[in-house]
């Protein structure tokens, strides 16, 4: 079995950790919300308060990637740590995490993040969103599931071997996709049955 995920979106709140800086930081009026709440894809601000929250967090914040609060459910991390322990199996995790100025990449930033959890050995792989449909292919990816809904169309248009799934939110539902699940562990224990 072959299978890759996103992180931020999937597996962490990149939402709120983003919605926090941006509040405390750079614009007050943000709300501070999760990913849960996040009904558009874009946050609510001007593209100068986007870019100055990313300057924030990339020049102010040590290791920020590894603060960020989990979505998933503790029986995914069970279930992912079953499912790697078979030596036929692999589970990838596919990020499009941007590298920052202060602490360890964002490689290491999320392989670390995901042990602290208690994720055993994962393989976590830094790309441009651009490129996961292209890594799912050149994986031989079997399950995927993302929530991003440019990478959820180019995965479905690109990746006919895959089942692409969407973690469900509000800024992805009108994305046709094979599948939808409410958490990764609800992929997980569907993708394993």
């Amino acid at each position: 079995m072959r299978i890759a995920m996103d992180v931020d979106g999937v597996w962490a709140d990149f939402v709120l950790g983003f919605s926090e800086v941006m509040h405390n930081k750079v614009w007050a009026r943000c709300p501070i919300y999760s990913t849960g709440e996040h009904k558009e894809w874009r946050f609510e601000s001007t593209q100068e308060q986007y870019d100055e929250t990313w300057d924030i967090i990339s020049n102010d914040h040590m290791n920020w990637w590894m603060t960020l609060e989990c979505l998933a459910p503790v029986g995914a991390i069970a279930k992912v740590n079953k499912i790697t322990a078979d030596k036929d199996n692999y589970v990838y995790y596919l990020t499009s995490r941007k590298a920052l100025n202060l602490g360890l990449s964002a490689e290491i930033q999320t392989e670390q993040w995901l042990r602290g959890l208690g994720v055993i050995n994962p393989r976590v792989i830094c790309t441009k969103s651009s490129t996961k449909a292209d890594l799912v292919n050149a994986l031989d990816i079997e399950y995927f599931i993302d929530d991003k809904p440019q990478i959820l169309e180019d995965a479905v248009k690109n990746c006919p071997n895959t089942l692409v799934s969407a973690r469900d939110w509000w800024y992805n539902r009108d994305i046709e996709v094979d599948a939808r699940y409410d958490s990764v562990e609800e992929a997980l224990l569907h993708w394993t049955t």
